[in-house]
């Protein structure tokens, strides 16, 4: 899908780029001009598209479409509407972030901009409609023209306001008139989850009537999890003809940084506290690992304000969705913090030094070990720094800010200006605080609630941690639930799969539409909801076992590429010694063994003649093996050639139907047990991958067919991997 225009930047894209940290502005210009460069030529009415533009958690993403938004102020937009999540205080976060960023008040100039929520459009139509007027000025200077940034919730009241008020709007040319239509969290609410084929779900009805309202639109889809949106229809209309990646700068922290080998972030909560945690019996208190998950936030944010970074800072505590949960964990805190308030304004006291060894003594000892902490400290008086740090915390306690973010109505929002009134935040809430939302400097996590049913994506959402943190990342604590510590570590190499397949289309510039869906994905995670995978995909599980056997080998067409391979086992077979599993007495048939190179198996097996539908299956393996291989290059594999590949005599499978012998499958490609020997099957390694050759004379009615290798291929035990991938043909 070829660019077929260059935006070009003028001064209010050059103006806000200015003003982002000098290391991000080369990424912010390139990314912006491709994503609006795969959008229609605003002087030319287009056919709808739909672009997905994949960021990752807390990358930026709104700094992004903010940006994409003046560069099409300069080349020539008018309208741009923000669809802002389904929250108010997603919405008016992202709100006053694009007020911030396109100085939306004005600056003392020629204001270009006219800013208006959905609730507020009945009432501004002439206001727009005088606006839009002036874009057919041809005498006007471009400075005094205005682009329109209407904000919108996803729901459908807020959509249908939209939608009317461009219905009641008294402007001619509507129908021509060049829209971008801009959708944060584009993975959530929009997307059709109607079991029926020809039925549709409400808000994404809605955005299809807004989208026909205005139809010569652009409509990015901006989210760091876009399973579902790949896996949409592809006639669907919101399914992404294109996709631009976004790069996330040096100081962003994801989840290769947090949850990888070797991380210094992960804690595990015990089952005992996690029970406590969200099945709480009042009458035993808050679980120790909330206490002891408080004391590292209180002696980071001290530290934090003692050296100048980060400054507010920031704890997340998600125990659930029910507002009694949150209420509960609320008490608690504050229970803590006041009984811990007295104790800790008294060296001298004993109720101090009780307090520093049964509370604080594993969070000093974690801060101790930063190399600036004496230096830090020391400044403060001469005494020993660890009695300054617990001191300087009952000072602090009093100005920390303990809000319950959720849907009840005394629940309070946090508006952009909110975050400096307090050197410390602590939240407390579920979903609310999920998806979309930024906590400003987040140092300390604890999350005892479960996976659920195992969405990646959703769970992904809910790593407000992931972000640009490197520079206070020494200050990074989170404690989970070891369901939800394995969903974020397995969810890694699920994203880095699926970047990478995105990565490679949007540099080829490729319609997405062209691109088999496949990508990693733990066998006990879901890739979405069910409901939005309207694709037929297959979720390979591979766990410890034979993952592929072939047997359909009648074809004639797998005969021709034979001999290639075969002289490329010949010197693996020649220094191939007997299998120590073998213990029957034929030398002449012996089944050989010997470790190879898995990249180099791989290769062979890419080559290996199968029928349509063994190929399928194979090529699903080898994707899992090859992604083995990306982090791994030097593994080895255990290969086997069965009976020193001597052929066997296979008949075919009395299920084989049909006259094409491509269906034609053969009866037992492994040898059984018997008094001798106990089967092929336990010819494999305990720690490879192990690749059984098998030479086979397939046989039907007592005539015998070319002769053919087949490959069975066993996955180890400890090295779970699973691949989603799309059914072929099934479109």
């Amino acid at each position: 899908m070829q660019s077929s225009w260059n935006p070009t930047p003028g001064p209010r894209f050059n103006k806000f780029v200015s003003e982002q940290p000098e290391e991000a502005r080369a990424s912010i210009s390139l990314s912006s001009t491709k994503i609006l460069s795969r959008c229609r030529d605003p002087k030319f009415p287009s056919v709808q598209r739909s672009q997905l533009v994949v960021g990752e958690v807390q990358s930026g993403k709104t700094m992004s479409f903010t940006g994409v938004a003046a560069l099409a102020r300069d080349n020539g937009f008018p309208i741009v509407i923000v669809i802002c999540g389904t929250k108010d205080n997603l919405r008016e976060q992202t709100e006053d972030r694009i007020k911030q960023d396109l100085r939306i008040g004005g600056d003392g100039g020629a204001n270009p901009w006219l800013m208006v929520s959905a609730s507020d459009l009945q009432r501004d139509l002439n206001e727009i409609a005088q606006a839009l007027g002036r874009w057919n000025d041809p005498v006007l200077p471009e400075a005094f023209k205005q682009t329109i940034i209407i904000t919108t919730l996803k729901t459908v009241g807020s959509l249908k306001k939209v939608t009317t008020a461009f219905n009641n709007l008294k402007y001619d040319g509507l129908e021509e008139l060049p829209v971008l239509i801009v959708d944060d969290e584009a993975d959530q609410a929009g997307l059709n989850v109607a079991e029926a084929p020809d039925e549709e779900s409400s808000v994404y009805a809605s955005i299809g009537k807004l989208r026909s309202t205005i139809p010569n639109n652009d409509y990015l889809m901006y989210t760091a999890t876009p399973q579902a949106n790949l896996l949409l229809r592809i006639e669907d209309h919101l399914s992404p003809d294109s996709v631009t990646v976004l790069t996330s700068g040096a100081d962003y922290m994801g989840g290769r940084v947090l949850f990888g080998e070797g991380n210094t972030f992960v804690n595990t909560i015990s089952p005992q506290d996690v029970s406590q945690a969200v099945k709480p019996d009042l009458h035993l208190g808050p679980p120790p690992s909330l206490k002891l998950a408080l004391s590292y936030f209180l002696v980071g944010m001290a530290h934090a304000q003692q050296r100048g970074n980060p400054k507010p800072c920031s704890m997340l505590i998600h125990p659930g969705t029910t507002k009694k949960l949150h209420k509960v964990h609320q008490r608690w805190i504050k229970a803590i913090l006041e009984s811990w308030k007295p104790m800790l304004s008294d060296p001298s006291d004993e109720a101090f030094k009780q307090c520093k060894k049964h509370d604080f003594e594993q969070a000093l000892n974690w801060i101790q070990t930063f190399p600036e902490f004496e230096d830090v400290w020391r400044e403060v008086s001469d005494d020993a720094p660890v009695n300054n740090i617990l001191h300087y915390i009952s000072f602090w306690i009093p100005k920390i800010e303990l809000r319950v973010i959720n849907s009840d109505r005394d629940a309070q929002d946090i508006s952009v200006e909110d975050w400096k009134q307090s050197p410390g935040w602590i939240l407390v809430g579920g979903e609310k605080l999920a998806r979309g939302f930024t906590i400003e400097n987040l140092t300390t996590t604890y999350m005892p609630r479960s996976a659920g049913i195992g969405n990646a994506d959703s769970i992904q959402q809910r790593g407000r941690f992931f972000g640009y943190k490197k520079r206070y990342a020494d200050l990074l604590k989170g404690w989970f639930s070891s369901d939800v510590r394995d969903a974020f570590a397995s969810y890694v190499e699920h994203e880095e799969s699926i970047r990478k397949e995105l990565i490679e289309l949007d540099n080829s510039n490729e319609p997405v539409r062209n691109w088999r869906r496949k990508f990693l994905l733990d066998p006990t995670l879901h890739a979405t909801r069910k409901q939005v995978i309207k694709l037929l995909i297959s979720h390979h599980k591979l766990l410890k076992g034979f993952i592929f056997r072939q047997d359909r080998l009648y074809s004639a067409a797998l005969v021709s590429g034979q001999i290639a391979v075969r002289d490329r086992l010949k010197p693996h077979i020649q220094r191939a010694t007997k299998h120590p599993k073998d213990t029957r007495t034929a030398a002449n048939h012996a089944h050989l063994t010997t470790n190879m190179s898995l990249e180099e198996v791989v290769a062979l097996l890419v080559d290996i003649p199968a029928a349509p539908t063994d190929k399928e299956l194979l090529d699903a393996r080898l994707f899992a093996i090859r992604s083995l291989l990306d982090d791994s290059p030097n593994l080895t594999c255990e290969v086997t050639f069965m009976d020193s590949l001597t052929a066997r005599d296979r008949e075919i499978s009395q299920s084989a139907e049909g006259d094409n012998p491509e269906n034609w499958t053969i009866n037992n490609l492994m040898a059984g047990r018997s008094a001798r020997y106990e089967g092929d099957a336990k010819l494999v390694s305990d720690d490879l991958i192990t690749v059984q050759f098998h030479s086979i004379m397939p046989l039907r009615n007592g005539i015998q067919f070319p002769e053919i290798l087949a490959v069975a291929i066993h996955w180890p035990a400890g090295m779970r991997e699973g691949v989603i991938w799309e059914v072929p043909d099934q479109r």
